[in-house]
């Protein structure tokens, strides 16, 4: 047991690698631990923060020249269950009927539950595991950190040996129901993927065993997945999702929910069986109802709310008509990113079928067509198990899949924030907005479609591949017949004339310091505004 991680691991590569980056590294990542341990002790002394439940661990910051190293194997495995994880393809159908839950020590999901976190960040802390594997050794590591959600965060992670200099992709694994992050190592084989290809893996816990891609689980792994990329070599455009059941759904709302090219995106996915909308989840599953109440309601039976529920769900659908309700469709968020179904043919927990069949569906409809980068397998097997998913075919697919930012896209926001190109800001928070983009660097054109509930949209212009030195278009229209506000990043002087519709326009501004230009349209019908340099 040892407080970093990042530490354990730089020292053995200061031995066997490069020294001086091994030192350098150290002493920044040491630098970095005491600032965050100063920080939270202050902010401790300043808010008085009450001891919790299970406070995280707070030892002195190491010293550098007294630092453990990872040394021989550590404690065993926590035990993988009856079955062993090798033969779990060995298992009957009737065993994989219940979502039960996983054999890992961890407590359960239960009614009441309380935050387990102090609600400020902590440090990491952890154990450093080692196995042998066809001859290979296998090192990856439980981890434990407090992202400041109210929720403890455990994740394993599994680092190449010798720890690479150039990037290499990471496999983000997304557990199912009921189970924890040792998920990854007692159902599946993908930590030996991992190995196998010189990649680096992760599998978070998600704040709970039985989160249902809740808010608070997508933000710890939020932080999980900066800290990681943030400390390894991580290929940013090569980190790739997967996940089952519980965790199918929560990978693919996890995907569509983070596109900002400025923190660790997915680029491709495979959703094995995922409860896809939880909104029918609820009204299929009565046992689950008292979850999803925790997660998205205020505890009390049948408050989950419906809102909540689709912002971490991909698609809304009518249980009898099987349509799916307009404009609460994150799944549109999906068109641009390679994505692979996978469900059995005979489920035993056939509402997730149905919401399998139902995506598929809607991703065709939206414009998918099936190939290389999209793809519904229906497996002619039987039972609800990670054993179905081919990990070796799986991570191949993966591997000839990297990131790519559109230049053109129709999105759904459910918050403030960065949406690949675009920083979107709403016009009131609790409800989607909807935006359709086009850039055209070749025209030094923008056009922005389709929106609605939407106050300012912002983006860079170099950034995007616009140029300020020359004129630039904007065209505008809304779905609402309300005004939107477009702020051009970028722009170096005040421009000599800007049109909207041919005629001079004065409703704009130019910041000299910023170099922000900002465009106000003042109603929602369809225009076109012209900048000249």
């Amino acid at each position: 047991m040892f407080s970093t991680l990042a530490i354990g691991l730089l020292v053995q590569a200061q031995l066997s690698l490069a020294p001086r980056v091994a030192d350098l590294a150290l002493e920044e990542w040491a630098r970095q631990e005491q600032e965050a341990l100063e920080e939270e002790r202050a902010l401790q002394e300043e808010e008085a923060l009450p001891p919790e439940e299970e406070p995280p661990q707070e030892p002195p910051a190491p010293a550098i020249l007294a630092l453990p190293p990872i040394g021989p194997p550590v404690p065993p495995l926590p035990p993988p269950g009856s079955i062993d994880w090798m033969d779990r393809r060995n298992r009957s159908a009737s065993s994989q009927v219940h979502l039960g839950d996983g054999d890992d020590g961890m407590a359960d999901f239960t009614p009441g539950a309380s935050k387990s976190g102090s609600g400020g960040r902590s440090r990491i802390s952890g154990t450093a595991i080692r196995q042998q594997w066809n001859g290979q050794s296998l090192l990856f590591f439980e981890l434990k950190m407090d992202p400041g959600t109210g929720f403890f965060e455990k994740f394993l992670l599994h680092v190449p040996w010798p720890p690479p200099v150039a990037p290499r992709p990471m496999l983000v694994v997304f557990h199912k129901f009921g189970s924890s992050h040792w998920d990854v190592w007692q159902n599946t084989t993908f930590i030996q993927e991992a190995l196998a290809r010189d990649w680096y893996l992760v599998c978070p816990l998600g704040a709970s065993k039985k989160s249902f891609a809740s808010l608070e689980s997508q933000l710890n792994i939020e932080t999980v997945l900066d800290w990681v990329t943030g400390i390894f070599s991580v290929d940013p455009d090569r980190i790739y999702g997967v996940g089952f059941s519980m965790g199918g759904g929560a990978v693919t709302s996890y995907a569509a929910r983070h596109l900002d090219p400025a923190r660790p995106m997915l680029a491709a996915i495979v959703d094995h069986s995922g409860g896809v909308d939880l909104s029918h989840t609820y009204y299929s599953d009565a046992p689950a109802r008292y979850i999803l109440d925790f997660w998205f309601g205020d505890g009390s039976a049948g408050s989950a709310d419906p809102w909540r529920m689709a912002r971490s769900s991909v698609i809304r659908f009518d249980p009898s008509t099987l349509q799916v309700q307009a404009g609460w469709d994150l799944a549109r968020n999906l068109v641009q990113l390679p994505v692979r179904i996978v469900r059995a043919q005979t489920d035993p927990i056939g509402y997730l079928s149905v919401q399998s069949d139902v995506l598929d569906s809607h991703m065709k409809a939206l414009g998918v067509p099936p190939g290389a980068r999209y793809g519904y397998y229906v497996m002619p097997e039987t039972g609800h198990w990670w054993g179905m998913l081919d990990e070796p075919a799986t991570c191949d697919w993966f591997a000839q899949q990297s990131l790519s930012i559109p230049d053109a896209a129709s999105l759904l926001a459910d918050r403030n924030g960065t949406w690949y190109h675009l920083g979107i800001e709403q016009e009131v928070e609790g409800q989607f907005t909807p935006i359709t983009y086009e850039l055209d660097p070749a025209t030094n054109s923008l056009k922005l479609s389709g929106t609605a509930n939407l106050r300012q949209v912002a983006l860079d212009t170099l950034a995007v591949g616009l140029d300020p030195a020359a004129p630039l278009q904007v065209e505008l229209s809304t779905a609402d017949a309300l005004e939107d506000q477009v702020l051009l990043r970028g722009w170096p002087t005040w421009p000599s004339a800007v049109l909207r519709d041919g005629l001079p326009e004065t409703n704009w501004t130019f910041d000299f310091v910023t170099g922000e230009l900002r465009l106000l349209e003042y109603d929602g019908g369809p225009h076109v505004w012209q900048i000249q340099p």
